[in-house]
């Protein structure tokens, strides 16, 4: 075929410029189904291929709680300890850094824990990529190495706050307010909205300990805040660290598409049935609420 007729799919060019132009709107085209297709799934897999498999700005927001890379073993309030994090002796994990900013929307926003005692690691991984904007501090439920006392007790947990261009809150005035403060005269105006602040102290970082199927499992509460601040209803989000699916579920009680990727097939597991225990008690309210 002759350089003044090119073929591409079903369509003949005359011109080398009008086919490449053609095949970027096929690809353009592809890509958008692709994306348009992604559903609230569940991957057991290795989040460092499984995310290869992503397509490029596909992703509205990632709230995730990768390995601590301290080799944690959590203790609290069990007969039989959990074993040490799989994963957790390193932060090997970092090199998923790229991926996450490729997969990750323009004007969109990540949220991601770490220890106090790895944070400059993490931090520095992030920064070469995405706009760091805020350590967050989020109270912890108990205290942590009461036991020690050559040392402070640690009593929060810490978020990195990043975007991928530029972002505003979808939502304000989530932190609730002291009285004292709404009778301050200065702040009569209706228009006045209270941004949320850097130390999160009205939603623990963890549920009652009691309670939780996860060494580091963290509040629904907290991640529904990070979810509601920074996506719309139907957006993706995505955690490529599920664990047992705290963020899964904050997800679907705020009807947002998502996509969890986990390396345990225990914790997938615990996960999937987490979420489905969830769906179905939603489903069971909305028929008493419609008096069915």
């Amino acid at each position: 075929m002759s350089e003044e007729n090119i073929c591409i799919g079903r369509h003949i060019h005359k011109s080398r410029q009008e086919a490449d132009e053609c095949g970027q709107q096929m690809a353009t085209g592809l890509r958008n189904k692709i994306i348009s297709s992604l559903h609230s799934e569940i991957v057991l897999g290795d989040c460092l291929e499984v995310i290869k498999t992503l397509p490029d700005e596909s992703i509205n927001l990632v709230v995730t709680d990768p390995p601590y890379g301290i080799s944690w073993q959590s203790k609290w309030y069990k007969s039989d300890a959990f074993e040490v994090m799989a994963g957790d002796g390193d932060l090997n994990w970092l090199s998923i850094v790229p991926d996450m900013y490729r997969v990750m929307k323009r004007d969109s926003s990540l949220y991601v824990f770490a220890s106090h005692r790895k944070v400059d690691e993490v931090k520095a991984a992030f920064d070469k990529h995405f706009n760091f904007k805020n350590m967050l501090a989020i109270k912890k439920r108990h205290f942590s190495g009461l036991g020690d006392l050559s040392s402070y007790a640690n009593g929060f947990e810490i978020a990195l706050y990043y975007t991928k261009g530029s972002v505003k809150f979808e939502k304000v005035n989530v932190k609730p307010v002291a009285q004292s403060h709404l009778k301050d005269t200065r702040h009569a105006n209706k228009s006045f909205v209270h941004r949320p602040t850097s130390w999160i102290d009205w939603i623990p970082s963890s549920p009652y300990n009691i309670d939780i199927v996860h060494p580091t499992e963290k509040n629904v509460r907290l991640i529904s805040l990070f979810i509601e601040l920074n996506s719309r209803e139907g957006d993706v989000v995505l955690d490529p660290f599920l664990g047992s699916g705290t963020t899964a579920v904050a997800r679907e009680m705020l009807r947002r598409r998502w996509i969890g990727i986990e390396l345990s097939k225990e914790y997938c597991e615990t996960a999937r049935g987490r979420v489905a225990k969830w769906v179905s008690q939603s489903r069971l309210d909305k028929v008493w609420d419609n008096g069915d």
